[in-house]
């Protein structure tokens, strides 16, 4: 089934919508979330576990580059290539990585957390997205092993 170009355009789209949200989240929660409502702003961002989470950031990110990349390899109707083939297993990688640092925050936070702090909505958060990271991570690979290269 080939969709129209047009779809492929919004779906980038989408993707670079998830990205700004997912941007702007990063930098505007610290500021209002708990015990960090007086805090000052190197306090907060200077925080190891703030920091550990851009990086895990990154990786989200990277996520989202493999992703768009896809969206324009079909736009372009090149799916099966070599190329294709490189930015799935990429793509598997950075999810199975970002499934890695979202379940060890929440580990994390599960042991080492504040008594004032309330973990249960992150620890569900956590396992919300690394489920999702996951199926990310599982859609690649079936992707990766259905292209048979001409």
């Amino acid at each position: 089934m080939q969709l129209s170009p047009k779809v492929y355009v919004f779906l980038q789209a989408l993707t670079l919508l998830v990205g700004f949200v997912a941007f702007v989240f990063l930098v505007a929660f610290p500021l209002t979330e708990g015990r960090a409502v007086g805090l000052s702003l190197v306090k907060i961002y200077m925080n190891p576990f703030i920091l550990y989470l851009y990086g895990a950031a990154l990786v989200f990110y990277g996520g989202l580059y493999r992703i768009f990349l896809l969206l324009d390899q079909r736009k372009r109707q090149v799916w099966a290539s070599l190329r294709t083939l490189q930015t799935l297993r990429q793509l598997q990688r950075a999810a199975v990585v970002l499934t890695v640092m979202i379940l060890s925050a929440g580990f994390y936070i599960r042991f080492f957390h504040h008594p004032d702090d309330d973990l249960a909505g992150f620890l569900g958060l956590a396992i919300v997205l690394s489920s999702v990271s996951l199926g990310v991570a599982r859609w690649a690979s079936v992707s990766k092993n259905r292209i048979t290269l001409p």
